[in-house]
């Protein structure tokens, strides 16, 4: 067995050093929490700081260890492993992987003599990324965490954060994290202002209940992450409203992954599920409405809605339906374009948020629907939303979303970089209602900031911006 990496005399050396040349007090400098979660990237974890205040000083020195069930067979793949803050160079010690009661620990660690200044500064309250690692040998789900227990005590491992050289140690505030080698199904629901009347369930096929609950007074969203390797397979989801009026500004969605499966408004009565208790079912297939004819408002007639195009494909169903349970049907055409005809536009509710879904017919079998997209059909106060070029869609982003203090920004790159654009920013609610209209011209870039009337209540809206003869549309969020 390797001799322990001696970090006890790393953080009384490099203290010393920094005591020579800093004479910044303690009480200037933040304490530091650190946390683990699953990454963006499939299959890997982050570590991430956050301090109680600002620090853009010099992080001297950084200790943790991960730890994990040896029974599970993962590993973390360290060969892979990458500092996302070029200032903090983090390493796994020279210990390599240890074992201890059940549970495997790798510890990491980083010495700096790096100002923090101009590349990743901690800001206070906000989460910094520093570290990311593959993990290796996942077939279900595991619990990581990083350890502060009895070995890392014991070993000199636990949690440890120095800024100018002097202990600034925080907390785990985020202890674990669960990866899988599957994606995971979530309920995510967001409430009214009577969030107890709110319950939830889901069921298998068969009609056995598998998770359910309520909501707690005072709890205005809630994400509930169910078994998150749940057979592939059918299932149904019920909300109900004790009040019997819904969920007012709210409304709920299934995900499998980040992929939606069903997106509902609050909009309905006492319970609100699919028709005649109909399921939804994984995995998805890989068909889906293309960017510039999802979660589209205020459709017209003869419009197209177009999905992507699969190979020896030669039909594709189009299920259109209310997640509310008042109207679902299923149209099949031969290419992945549906235009909505007179006929079938009037059969179709308007002014009703549905959700519209898509699959593929290939060599005589027909494959999972794919994800979710909202539609609206109809009102006539929206005017009618034609596709737009996939050059104009793709140079619009809005930002955050959801929104955050009633304010989203507009980013929008004009094809033509050396002319004077003129434009029109406006947000619809889903019912048709304006919320707002703003006319802007630049040149090349437009980065604007737009701000939501003070009460804009909670809920989904639908942005359109509108250049010479094109229109973009963004699906925003008001929390």
């Amino acid at each position: 067995m390797s001799t322990p990496f001696p970090l006890s005399r790393f953080r009384s050396q490099i203290a010393a050093i920094l005591g020579l040349v800093l004479s910044i007090p303690a009480l200037a400098q933040p304490t530091v929490q650190i946390g683990i979660f699953p990454s963006a990237v499939s299959g890997q974890l982050d570590v991430r700081l956050k301090a109680n205040g600002d620090f853009d000083q010099l992080l001297s020195n950084l200790l943790f260890t991960i730890s994990w069930p040896t029974a599970s067979g993962i590993g973390l793949d360290n060969a892979q492993l990458v500092n996302l803050c070029d200032r903090l160079p983090i390493v796994p010690n020279g210990d390599g992987v240890q074992q201890s009661g059940g549970r495997s620990y790798q510890t990491y660690f980083m010495l700096s003599l790096q100002s923090l200044a101009g590349g990743c500064p901690l800001l206070s309250g906000q989460e910094l990324t520093v570290m990311r690692v593959p993990v290796t040998g996942l077939s279900a789900c595991t619990d990581i965490s990083i350890a502060n227990d009895s070995f890392t005590a014991n070993n000199n491992k636990n949690y440890y954060i120095s800024l100018n050289g002097q202990d600034r140690t925080g907390t785990v505030y985020t202890p674990s994290a669960s990866l899988c080698s599957c994606s995971i199904l979530t309920l995510s629901i967001t409430t009214d202002n009577q969030p107890a009347q709110t319950g939830w369930a889901i069921y298998s096929d068969l009609g056995a209940v598998l998770y359910s609950g309520t909501l707690k007074p005072g709890q205005t969203s809630r994400t509930v992450a169910l078994n998150s390797c749940e057979p592939n397979g059918c299932y149904r989801v019920r909300i109900t409203d004790a009040g019997g009026n819904g969920i007012a500004g709210g409304g709920y969605t299934v995900k499998l992954g980040n992929d939606r499966i069903i997106d509902a408004t609050g909009a309905f009565g006492s319970a609100s599920g699919l028709k005649n208790n109909g399921t939804f079912c994984i995995p998805l297939g890989p068909v889906s409405l293309k960017p510039t004819s999802a979660d589209l408002a205020g459709i017209a007639a003869n419009t197209v809605l177009t999905a992507n195009k699969i190979t020896g494909a030669n039909s594709y169903t189009f299920w259109i339906f209310d997640p509310h349970g008042s109207f679902d049907t299923t149209v099949v055409r031969n290419t992945p374009k549906l235009k909505l005809i007179p006929d079938l536009w009037n059969r179709i509710p308007h002014d009703l948020s549905l959700n519209v879904r898509v699959n593929a017919r290939t060599g005589g079998a027909y494959g999972p629907f794919g994800k979710a997209c909202t539609a609206m059909l109809g009102s006539a106060q929206l005017r009618a939303i034609a596709e737009v070029t996939s050059d104009g869609d793709e140079n619009l982003t809005v930002y955050p979303n959801p929104l955050q203090d009633n304010t989203l920004h507009v980013h929008y790159t004009a094809l033509q970089n050396e002319m004077k654009t003129d434009a029109v920013i406006e947000l619809m609610s889903t019912t048709g209602q304006l919320v707002l209209r703003e006319e802007t011209s630049f040149t090349g870039t437009l980065d604007q900031a737009v701000q939501l009337p003070a009460g804009t209540a909670s809920g989904i809206y639908v942005l359109i911006f509108t250049t010479e003869g094109q229109r973009s549309i963004r699906r925003v969020v008001q929390p």
